[in-house]
């Protein structure tokens, strides 16, 4: 959005002080605000422009003469000091001024009407020059909004019809004046204006002034740019066209109307003490007018030229451009004090402010250079890869998995799995836990008598919990009963029950063993299970003997009641849809597995609980059946004081619903409602997949710093880059898709990084 301001002050600063009138207008020149404020005279503010103007001129930097060899003895020094502390006097007293009670109605309106990263036009009018010449560039109102420059307009408004709403040079017709360059290097301007893009620059080079009057009357200029010698006389500006030649505006009046006429935009005095210059022009009304309010060195006015025209073929608006150009001399301070202080810029508030669009044919310098952009985006993309390869982003890749699990959407519930939880009604009291073989025996037949396909038992029931221990025992050879032990334990309270056949050990048990990620930033996090594994080649003796995990044996039998089996070959357990490929050792952002164990992602539902449940005590009474007929029941402790929690991606759940993942996860891929987690393709332990998408990404990066110009831009583009990575690794992992995040979006900021680096060097 842009907005203009206009700040009128009638008055003087010496005797009457000011009348200060406000308006905020929208680009369509409608009065949005209004405000009125005062401003008492101030001598002692005159006093400091004054002492400044003297302590700047006898700095000693000619009109722009180019130095010839200066030697920073102590006088020199001194006067360079005693310039700045005059600036600083200068800067304090008028900022303290505009801090004054009659004027602070104005500065608070502005403040609340305009926000920071607007774009304004501070219009300033006034019939006093001093007013004119003070440093409004340091008025904290303008610094505050990075989108603001103080821009000088005439007091009675001059209006041109004619070029109202001609805003947007196409084919920059430039009108170059080198004028008298006794002591200056006009070449480097010639130079530079050479190379501006989408522009026809005819020069002139030390002309005469017929020679002068004939080019501007005859042909048609968007730009007229002088480099020279001037000065302002009493308040009469003069140009030096020749060693022999020179004109004040008034005596090229006529001639410099007919240019307005004709489609003049932007006038550019790149040259000493151009308000003067200003005062002449008012009454042609020239949309632009750049000039210098004191004498400017050579040097200054050189790099000045070369910011201006480098923010103009950015299609910045002038006025932007300017206070880009003159907030970069700041380097040249320590050299040339007060630069940013020089440039200024006059305008007329009918005009939409103009930009120069870059050139859509660009030269060889300008191409891209795509070899450059693959070559860098190559060698990124080897470096992070080979970083990734070591395990050092192992941790912020499991974390940003973590991350992208918890945001995604809400997930319907799985109607195959009902939970029975045992919940803090059934456990009162430490005496009460665990179950009693009694209860569970009974919930089992009560469950039993809804017909379920499988009915897993997430409890370690090795030791006896009398009474009832032989009822509970008898329900494995009557129902479909499967329960759990661990083989990882030394623990035998984690054996299976010893009661058991070896054949029911098999086929009526699964190990509950997990695989915790304890290289992780939050230990024990369970991103993983083990589906089977052989008992011979466990590191340890282990009475638990059975070959399946828990998950596994309970989704192996829901899905036999539909006709559907699992074979074990070279690529893993094959289904009729899925094949559940064991992990190799580097899978996603895993790069320490050991590659040979049957295990695969758990693809966590977003819900805590993904499927339905019931209490314990529901289910003991007989109530919602309909529940659990042709489903599969788990029994497991709920979210009470005595349940074991383990760390998930999704959040701390309990053993029993970390198993209703799983199954859960396995039923529903075979069944077509749901994917597994998977990655992209790779070739053993090459990842070559996942260094195809990171290319892409540091491909992407770098070609978007080299077709943005703007660093205001680039850094919107940046951001919005980081998030449609974001955004698509989101999408892809609702659909099973585990994308290198962490790896693409280091590969996107170092291409941008280099790649910016090695244009803007």
């Amino acid at each position: 959005m842009s907005r203009v301001v206009v700040l009128r002050f009638e008055g003087d600063l010496k005797v009457r002080g000011f009348q200060v009138t406000l308006e905020i207008r929208s680009e369509s020149n409608q009065i949005e605000l209004e405000g009125r404020g005062q401003l008492p005279p101030n001598l002692a503010l005159v006093d400091s422009l004054h002492n400044w103007q003297d302590k700047y001129r006898n700095v000693g930097a000619p009109a722009r003469i180019k130095p010839k060899q200066i030697i920073y003895d102590g006088n020199i020094q001194q006067r360079r000091n005693d310039c700045k502390q005059a600036a600083v006097l200068l800067r304090d007293r008028f900022t303290a001024w505009l801090k004054l009670d009659s004027f602070r109605s104005v500065d608070l309106q502005l403040r609340e009407e305009l926000q920071r990263d607007e774009e304004i036009r501070l219009l300033l009018r006034s019939a006093d020059q001093k007013l004119q010449k003070l440093p409004w560039h340091e008025w904290d109102f303008v610094q505050r909004y990075p989108n603001t420059e103080v821009v000088l307009t005439p007091w009675e408004q001059k209006r041109r019809q004619s070029l109202i709403g001609s805003h947007q040079l196409t084919k920059n017709r430039i009108l170059a004046i080198l004028g008298h360059r006794h002591g200056i290097d006009v070449d480097v301007d010639r130079q530079l204006l050479e190379h501006l893009p989408n522009s026809e620059v005819t020069f002139l080079v030390e002309p005469l002034r017929q020679e002068l009057g004939d080019r501007l009357w005859e042909q048609s200029w968007d730009v007229i740019f002088f480099a020279g010698h001037s000065e302002t006389e009493g308040e009469t500006g003069r140009i030096y066209l020749n060693p022999t030649d020179s004109l004040t505006i008034e005596e090229l009046w006529y001639t410099l109307r007919k240019a307005v006429d004709r489609g003049l935009k932007l006038a550019i005095f790149n040259s000493c003490d151009g308000l003067g210059l200003v005062q002449q022009l008012d009454d042609l009304a020239i949309p632009h007018l750049i000039v210098m309010r004191e004498l400017v060195p050579d040097r200054v006015a050189q790099e000045f030229l070369k910011y201006l025209l480098s923010a103009l073929s950015a299609s910045k608006p002038v006025h932007l451009a300017v206070r880009e150009a003159r907030e970069r001399l700041e380097a040249l301070e320590p050299e040339f004090p007060c630069a940013t202080w020089l440039p200024v810029m006059h305008q007329s508030t009918d005009y939409i402010p103009i930009s120069i669009p870059p050139d859509p044919k660009p030269s060889e310098r300008q191409r891209c250079p795509v070899k450059q952009l693959l070559f860098v985006s190559l060698v990124v993309t080897t470096l992070v890869m080979g970083i990734r390869w070591t395990g050092l982003l192992q941790s912020a890749e499991l974390q940003a998995y973590d991350h992208l699990m918890r945001s995604r959407p809400i997930e319907q519930i799985d109607r195959n799995i009902v939970v029975v939880e045992v919940t803090q009604e059934n456990i009162k009291k430490p005496e009460d836990y665990p179950v009693k073989d009694a209860q569970l025996a009974q919930l089992i037949q009560k469950i039993q008598m809804a017909r379920p396909r499988a009915i897993g038992l997430a409890m370690h029931r090795f030791q006896a919990r009398p009474p009832g221990r032989e009822d509970l025992i008898a329900q494995f050879k009557a129902t479909n009963l499967s329960t759990v032990c661990s083989f990882w334990s030394e623990d035998v309270n984690y054996s299976p029950p010893p009661e058991l056949s070896d054949q029911q050990k098999v086929e009526q048990v699964g190990f509950s063993d997990a695989l915790p990620d304890e290289f992780s930033p939050s230990s024990d996090v369970i991103r993983r299970q083990l589906l089977a594994y052989d008992p011979e080649f466990l590191d340890q003796t282990s009475s638990c003997n059975t070959p399946y995990s828990f998950s596994w044996l309970l989704a192996r039998q829901f899905l036999r009641a539909e006709g559907i089996f699992f074979d074990s070959n070279s690529r893993g357990w094959e289904g009729e849809r899925v094949t559940l490929q064991p992990l190799k050792s580097r899978a996603g952002g895993y790069q320490q597995l050991d590659g040979r164990s049957n295990q695969i992602l758990i693809n966590y539902r977003s819900r805590m609980k993904p499927t339905r449940s019931i209490s314990m005590n529901e289910a003991l009474q007989g109530e919602r059946p309909e529940l659990m007929r042709d489903r599969l029941v788990l029994i497991g402790h709920g979210d009470h004081q005595y349940a074991d929690r383990h760390h998930t991606p999704i959040g701390e759940l309990t053993g029993v619903w970390i198993f209703a993942h799983v199954i859960s996860q396995i039923i529903n891929a075979e069944l077509g409602g749901r994917a597994l987690i998977w990655v992209l393709p790779q070739w053993k332990d090459l990842q070559w997949g996942d260094s195809l998408f990171v290319a892409l990404w540091a491909l992407l990066g770098s070609g978007i710093i080299w077709i943005v110009r703007s660093p205001w831009w680039l850094i919107g583009f940046i951001g919005m880059g980081l998030f449609l990575l974001y955004q698509i690794c989101l999408i892809l992992l609702v659909y099973g898709g585990w994308m290198p995040l962490i790896p693409a979006a280091i590969a996107f900021l170092v291409t941008s990084s280099c790649i910016a680096y090695l244009r803007y060097r």
